[in-house]
């Protein structure tokens, strides 16, 4: 039967660049330990000319069930996306010993129709070990662009919170965004509700800042004092924020 073939770190060393070459690095962070994000490791260290195709999404995404594979119509989206063409010679790699992520990759390819979709045989541990080149995302990136520092005036931390719901409250105005219900159920001792959807017209538009203004007031919301969002997942407590 047809099978899924390896290429040697030197030959995919010979080809680097070539017209039709495409190079994907399949890893997968194993575990979500803390700082293990194969975005960021791909970012930092890959082989030149690699994409990062991302398997968490690269799957069927109308089941639970891991890494199931997709539909046709996603398959070839995600192949546009990545401008990888049925004439295109694809290597697949993963920052694993034994390539689990390259070969499956290669597999999806191979099952879809790919005739030519190679392995890097040892991985990028291997291609690491040989000293052969690696790329950042962006070799001629000013690092100066990049410095971000999280300002701590623009977040409250876990023990910040639970010092304000055993205190009088007063340190500062804290909105819940979730609904009434939710609300109703549990909520953190100080907290107000404030339904982010108040914000909102019929044609999901915020609300002009004046009507805002006069909802927040009506609330009891001091806008002239610290205020702090939250809700149950940190997605609608943003969206109150932008409207604040």
């Amino acid at each position: 039967m047809n099978r899924v073939s390896t290429i040697t770190t030197d030959a995919l060393h010979a080809i680097l660049g070539q017209q039709g070459l495409k190079i994907l690095d399949c890893s997968v962070a194993r575990g979500r330990q803390a700082g293990d994000c194969q975005y960021i490791n791909y970012h930092k260290q890959h082989i030149p000319g690699a994409q990062m195709i991302d398997l968490d999404n690269f799957r069927d995404m109308t089941t639970d069930l891991p890494f199931m594979m997709p539909n046709e119509a996603q398959f070839i989206h995600t192949m546009k996306r990545y401008n990888i063409k049925l004439s295109d010679h694809v290597v697949c790699y993963d920052t694993s010993g034994m390539q689990f992520f390259g070969f499956r990759v290669a597999w999806m390819l191979y099952a879809m129709g790919h005739e030519n979709v190679q392995v890097l045989a040892g991985g990028f541990p291997k291609w690491l070990k040989e000293g052969k080149p690696t790329s950042t995302h962006d070799d001629s990136t000013d690092h100066k662009d990049f410095e971000y520092k999280l300002n701590p005036d623009r977040i409250k931390l876990y023990e910040q919170i639970k010092e304000f719901s055993e205190s009088d409250h007063s340190a500062f105005q804290l909105l819940d965004a979730r609904g009434p219900g939710e609300f109703e159920q549990a909520h953190i001792p100080g907290a107000k509700n404030f339904p982010f959807g108040k914000m909102f017209t019929e044609d999901k538009e915020l609300l002009p800042a004046d009507e805002r203004k006069a909802l927040f007031e009506s609330a009891g919301v001091d806008l002239s004092k610290d205020i702090v969002v939250s809700c149950a997942g940190g997605i609608s407590a943003t969206v109150l924020y932008g409207g604040l």
